[in-house]
């Protein structure tokens, strides 16, 4: 898991990668109580999928990653899948989402 930027998603995209990308806001993190939650999911999502590429964006620094990956919600977990926004989870869910939403992914990458 590492910090990105709204130009490294661009380039990954343009050449149709896959990878999980953590929107998150640390301004709204007092206030949006779901932000916790979806760090220490997040985390353990890297650790469930290690060969998967998990990217974060903090959206205080970087506005352009939300309109790019077609959200305008933090906390939101998005999967882009060959280039292309593929799914997105916005705000805490169920860990099962989290498996299903990723499972297809490593699919891909292990096939």
């Amino acid at each position: 898991m590492r910090q990105a930027s709204t130009e490294e998603i661009k380039r990954l995209m343009l050449e149709g990668k896959s990878f999980v990308v953590y929107l998150r806001s640390e301004m709204r993190s007092k206030t949006v109580k779901e932000m916790f939650d979806v760090d220490v999911v997040y985390k353990e999502l890297v650790k469930s999928f290690p060969s998967l590429e998990f990217l974060v964006v903090e959206t205080d620094e970087d506005r352009d990653a939300l309109s790019l990956l077609g959200t305008n919600f933090t906390p939101c977990v998005v999967l882009v899948k060959e280039g292309k926004v593929h799914k997105r989870l916005d705000g805490i869910k169920a860990w099962n989402e989290y498996l299903s939403f990723l499972s297809e992914l490593e699919g891909e990458k292990n096939a």
